[in-house]
């Protein structure tokens, strides 16, 4: 066995630091009409853990760690998880600097498989949570991975039904990444 009192060798050494590669999934039977693929492994939280804001820390150990296997955000596991965890500690502080409460109801608009779905669902469990996305796969998976309310979006944002009102609605990459149309225009 190698030793180092490097901590980023150590965690290079053991294998927390590579991505994980799986070439298969596996198949969850909804319904009579819908089959979700899964990842084989869960997503991995020790490498990220130690990384994590510490309001958000609290909430490592209750996240879903289930996770799509045709995510379209899948990057390394600990980026995967920062970056919805990222998104939790903005939500925390905006929340504390308005002396707002914890929401009752939350829309992640643009939500895809979940990354920040799942921090929310861990962070405000009594809340009703709403997604949704242009993936109909991505939508099917927060549905009955998250039990969120769940549908498809639109690229015209005159047609999008935000079933609302929500106490919070997170928006994070979804604006910077589609092409926004208005009824009878070319996006």
């Amino acid at each position: 066995m190698i030793h180092t009192s490097n901590p980023d060798e150590q965690e290079q050494l053991i294998g927390l630091r590579k991505p994980l590669k799986i070439a298969y999934s596996f198949h969850l039977k909804l319904n009579w009409k819908t089959e979700m693929h899964l990842r084989v492994a869960p997503l991995d939280m020790v490498a990220t853990k130690p990384r994590l804001q510490a309001p958000v820390q609290l909430y490592a150990d209750s996240i879903d760690l289930r996770m799509a296997a045709d995510d379209g955000m899948k990057t390394r596991d600990d980026h995967y998880l920062l970056v919805g965890a990222s998104a939790l500690a903005a939500i925390m502080s905006a929340l504390n600097l308005s002396g707002g409460r914890n929401p009752g109801s939350i829309l992640d608009f643009g939500s895809g498989a979940g990354r920040v779905t799942r921090w929310l669902k861990a962070a405000y469990p009594d809340a009703s949570l709403a997604c949704c996305d242009l993936r109909p796969q991505d939508v099917e998976f927060c549905n009955e991975v998250f039990r969120a309310e769940a549908w498809l979006s639109s690229t015209d944002i005159e047609a999008c039904d935000f079933r609302g009102p929500y106490d919070l609605i997170w928006m994070g990459s979804y604006q910077s990444s589609r092409t926004w149309t208005r009824r009878g225009q070319a996006g």
